[in-house]
Protein backbone atom coordinates (compact mmCIF):
# COMPACT_ATOMS: atom_id res chain seq x y z
CA UNK A 1 0.00 0.00 0.00
CA UNK A 2 2.82 2.06 0.60
CA UNK A 3 4.21 2.06 -2.71
CA UNK A 4 0.93 2.34 -4.15
CA UNK A 5 0.42 5.62 -2.11
CA UNK A 6 3.34 7.23 -2.85
CA UNK A 7 3.11 7.25 -6.63
CA UNK A 8 -0.59 8.30 -6.46
CA UNK A 9 0.39 11.01 -3.93
CA UNK A 10 2.55 12.30 -6.63
CA UNK A 11 -0.11 12.03 -9.20
CA UNK A 12 -2.97 13.73 -7.24
CA UNK A 13 -0.74 16.40 -6.54
CA UNK A 14 0.62 16.98 -10.18
CA UNK A 15 -2.99 17.11 -11.41
CA UNK A 16 -4.30 19.40 -8.44
CA UNK A 17 -1.38 21.72 -8.95
CA UNK A 18 -2.04 21.18 -13.27
CA UNK A 19 -6.60 22.02 -12.61
CA UNK A 20 -5.71 24.51 -9.95
CA UNK A 21 -7.21 22.63 -6.83
CA UNK A 22 -5.15 23.72 -3.69
CA UNK A 23 -5.61 20.28 -1.47
CA UNK A 24 -4.27 22.03 1.93
CA UNK A 25 -6.45 25.09 1.32
CA UNK A 26 -9.54 24.04 4.44
CA UNK A 27 -12.25 26.63 2.93
CA UNK A 28 -14.74 23.97 3.57
CA UNK A 29 -13.73 23.99 7.37
CA UNK A 30 -13.43 21.07 9.48
CA UNK A 31 -17.12 20.16 9.75
CA UNK A 32 -16.51 18.67 6.03
CA UNK A 33 -12.79 18.29 6.16
CA UNK A 34 -13.34 15.31 8.82
CA UNK A 35 -15.16 13.38 6.44
CA UNK A 36 -12.37 14.05 4.07
CA UNK A 37 -10.16 12.12 6.54
CA UNK A 38 -12.73 9.61 7.28
CA UNK A 39 -12.52 8.56 3.76
CA UNK A 40 -9.02 8.51 3.87
CA UNK A 41 -8.68 6.21 6.78
CA UNK A 42 -11.27 4.02 6.20
CA UNK A 43 -11.10 3.41 2.62
CA UNK A 44 -7.02 2.62 3.14
CA UNK A 45 -8.35 -0.25 6.29
CA UNK A 46 -10.72 -1.45 3.78
CA UNK A 47 -8.11 -2.00 1.43
CA UNK A 48 -5.37 -3.12 3.63
CA UNK A 49 -8.39 -5.58 4.77
CA UNK A 50 -9.30 -6.70 1.37
CA UNK A 51 -4.99 -7.46 0.43
CA UNK A 52 -4.65 -9.68 3.55
CA UNK A 53 -7.79 -11.85 2.50
CA UNK A 54 -6.49 -12.19 -0.68
CA UNK A 55 -3.26 -13.37 0.20
CA UNK A 56 -5.05 -16.05 2.60
CA UNK A 57 -8.45 -16.70 0.47
CA UNK A 58 -8.70 -18.32 -3.12
CA UNK A 59 -8.95 -14.94 -5.69
CA UNK A 60 -12.78 -15.64 -6.59
CA UNK A 61 -14.22 -16.10 -2.94
CA UNK A 62 -11.98 -12.62 -1.66
CA UNK A 63 -13.71 -10.78 -4.70
CA UNK A 64 -16.90 -11.57 -4.33
CA UNK A 65 -17.16 -11.08 -0.40
CA UNK A 66 -14.81 -7.67 -1.01
CA UNK A 67 -17.30 -6.29 -3.90
CA UNK A 68 -20.42 -7.02 -1.45
CA UNK A 69 -19.56 -3.07 -1.11
CA UNK A 70 -22.40 -1.88 -2.64
CA UNK A 71 -25.00 -3.61 -0.55
CA UNK A 72 -22.91 -1.93 2.65
CA UNK A 73 -23.30 1.09 0.80
CA UNK A 74 -27.00 1.29 0.55
CA UNK A 75 -27.52 0.04 3.96
CA UNK A 76 -25.40 2.86 5.26
CA UNK A 77 -26.57 5.25 3.23
CA UNK A 78 -30.41 4.75 4.57
CA UNK A 79 -29.10 5.06 8.05
CA UNK A 80 -26.34 7.93 7.72
CA UNK A 81 -28.00 9.55 4.58
CA UNK A 82 -31.93 9.42 5.05
CA UNK A 83 -31.66 7.68 1.03
CA UNK A 84 -34.57 5.24 0.54
CA UNK A 85 -33.79 1.60 0.78
CA UNK A 86 -36.94 -0.11 -0.18
CA UNK A 87 -38.38 -3.19 0.40
CA UNK A 88 -37.49 -4.58 -2.97
CA UNK A 89 -33.69 -3.79 -2.41
CA UNK A 90 -34.10 -5.40 0.91
CA UNK A 91 -35.05 -8.53 -0.32
CA UNK A 92 -32.89 -8.67 -3.30
CA UNK A 93 -30.06 -7.76 -0.63
CA UNK A 94 -30.96 -11.35 0.72
CA UNK A 95 -31.22 -13.30 -1.84
CA UNK A 96 -27.66 -11.54 -2.94
CA UNK A 97 -26.32 -12.54 0.46
CA UNK A 98 -27.58 -15.60 -0.16
CA UNK A 99 -26.05 -16.44 -3.52
CA UNK A 100 -22.71 -15.04 -1.76
CA UNK A 101 -22.73 -17.42 1.47
CA UNK A 102 -22.88 -19.82 -1.24
CA UNK A 103 -19.93 -19.18 -3.50
CA UNK A 104 -18.11 -18.98 0.00
CA UNK A 105 -19.10 -22.24 1.22
CA UNK A 106 -20.47 -23.93 -1.59
CA UNK A 107 -23.46 -26.19 -1.20
CA UNK A 108 -23.11 -25.84 2.59
CA UNK A 109 -26.49 -25.84 4.70
CA UNK A 110 -25.12 -23.95 7.49
CA UNK A 111 -24.37 -21.23 5.25
CA UNK A 112 -27.47 -19.54 6.32
CA UNK A 113 -26.21 -19.30 9.52
CA UNK A 114 -22.90 -18.38 9.13
CA UNK A 115 -21.56 -21.10 10.36
CA UNK A 116 -18.33 -22.20 8.14
CA UNK A 117 -16.48 -18.99 7.18
CA UNK A 118 -13.81 -18.27 7.61
CA UNK A 119 -11.83 -15.41 9.50
CA UNK A 120 -10.13 -14.30 6.17
CA UNK A 121 -13.70 -14.15 5.06
CA UNK A 122 -14.73 -12.00 7.65
CA UNK A 123 -11.62 -9.75 6.95
CA UNK A 124 -12.58 -9.32 3.21
CA UNK A 125 -16.66 -8.55 4.23
CA UNK A 126 -14.99 -6.16 7.15
CA UNK A 127 -13.33 -4.39 3.98
CA UNK A 128 -16.26 -3.95 2.19
CA UNK A 129 -18.00 -2.57 5.00
CA UNK A 130 -15.02 0.04 5.60
CA UNK A 131 -15.08 1.49 2.03
CA UNK A 132 -18.73 0.84 2.10
CA UNK A 133 -18.08 3.82 4.95
CA UNK A 134 -15.71 5.46 2.81
CA UNK A 135 -17.79 5.98 -0.14
CA UNK A 136 -20.54 7.78 2.03
CA UNK A 137 -18.47 9.90 3.73
CA UNK A 138 -17.87 11.45 0.26
CA UNK A 139 -21.62 12.05 0.43
CA UNK A 140 -21.40 13.61 3.87
CA UNK A 141 -18.50 15.61 2.78
CA UNK A 142 -20.50 17.17 -0.05
CA UNK A 143 -20.24 18.32 -3.78
CA UNK A 144 -17.81 21.62 -2.82
CA UNK A 145 -15.29 19.42 -2.27
CA UNK A 146 -13.02 18.40 -5.23
CA UNK A 147 -12.42 14.65 -6.11
CA UNK A 148 -9.28 14.83 -6.13
CA UNK A 149 -8.96 16.36 -2.79
CA UNK A 150 -10.33 12.82 -1.34
CA UNK A 151 -7.57 11.41 -3.55
CA UNK A 152 -4.97 13.50 -1.93
CA UNK A 153 -5.84 12.60 1.22
CA UNK A 154 -6.33 8.55 0.73
CA UNK A 155 -2.87 8.71 -1.06
CA UNK A 156 -1.41 10.11 1.93
CA UNK A 157 -2.93 7.46 4.49
CA UNK A 158 -2.10 5.01 1.79
CA UNK A 159 1.36 6.18 1.74
CA UNK A 160 1.90 6.00 5.53
CA UNK A 161 0.60 2.63 6.12
CA UNK A 162 1.96 -0.96 6.51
Amino acid sequence: MAWRGGVQAMCSLGACAALKVNPFKVHMGWKKFKWVAVRAVFGVVGHLLYYTALAKLSMGVATVLFFTNPIFTAILAHWMLDETFTKDQRWLMFVALFGIGLVVVPLSPLTLLGIGISKWSICALLGAVSVALAYVSIRIAGPRVHPLVHVVYFSFVAGHSI
